[in-house]
């Protein structure tokens, strides 16, 4: 069988997504028979301009439709993976969700190769931010229509069966936990490794885990709230005036006035290209 796996997450900065996406090659590489091709993640969440990203179910309409059609569309990279896999096996991470254009590249891929190339479609792993409308729209259209769907967690499994009751998929944990902890002897050569520490876009340069250091924690559940505010009053995204936003997005339902913000919520857009 030729299975394409894509995201392959190999290539990701977040040494988790790099976990994963090993665990997975190396899993559906030792099946008997198959022949195995990958797509790295990097074309997901990469910036450019030239590969679609559909902000709503009907631009994934008009997408697949050019396909149809014999326009490329941007898709040059991809479209003959599709035309030449057998299955389609695809690792969903934390891709859905609002803000970030990988996980409506990973929504447009996998109906692509469902609907247009009528391959079968697996996909794994599955978390889901299900609070954009537009967003929520897109995986209602999409992932019903898919071979099997897997879930990882429980809010995922809610979110997903309170927008499609009918719909069919499975549940069970993140494949991260079969990972065995490394020996605490260890952990100084595993710190060294390059980008260890890395986040994308950022990088910790010249970190060394063999001093002393300190670590800060927070959370984005203070995002929007003032100073004294209760973190259960933040916000949350808004899925504002795309006409006017173009390829941007707006974070906050806070009303302030500023020069070319969101119609509704009077925020400069922040669209992000979030990894």
């Amino acid at each position: 069988m030729k299975l394409l796996y894509a995201p392959d997450t190999a290539d990701h900065p977040n040494w988790g997504c790099r976990f994963m996406g090993d665990w997975y090659r190396d899993a559906l590489g030792a099946l008997e028979g198959v022949r195995l091709r990958s797509l790295g993640s990097r074309w997901f969440f990469r910036d450019d301009p030239t590969v679609p990203v559909p902000r709503t179910w009907q631009e994934l309409l008009v997408i697949a439709q050019a396909v149809r059609d014999g326009r490329s569309q941007g898709l040059e990279r991809v479209l003959p993976l599709l035309a030449g896999c057998e299955l389609l096996f695809m690792n969903g991470e934390n891709f859905i969700r609002p803000g970030a254009m990988k996980g409506r590249r990973l929504l447009m891929l996998a109906y692509l190769a469902k609907v247009v190339f009528a391959k079968p479609v697996v996909l794994a792993n599955l978390t889901l931010d299900l609070s954009e409308p537009a967003l929520a729209e897109m995986v209602a259209r999409v992932l019903p229509l898919l071979d099997e769907v897997q879930v990882r967690e429980d809010v995922s499994a809610a979110a997903y069966r309170a927008l499609v009751p009918q719909a069919a998929f499975v549940q069970f944990a993140d494949v991260g936990w079969t990972a065995t902890p490394a020996p605490l002897q260890a952990w100084g050569a595993l710190a060294r490794r390059p980008g260890q520490f890395n986040a994308w876009p950022d990088r910790s340069a010249a970190f060394d885990a063999g001093k002393p250091y300190v670590t800060v924690s927070a959370s984005s559940a203070f995002v929007g709230t003032g100073q004294g505010d209760d973190p259960a009053g933040a916000s949350w995204p808004c899925a504002s005036d795309w006409r006017k936003t173009s390829r941007r997005w707006c974070w906050s339902r806070r009303a302030r006035s500023m020069p070319r913000s969101c119609a509704r919520c009077k925020r400069r857009p922040a669209f992000r290209s979030s990894v």
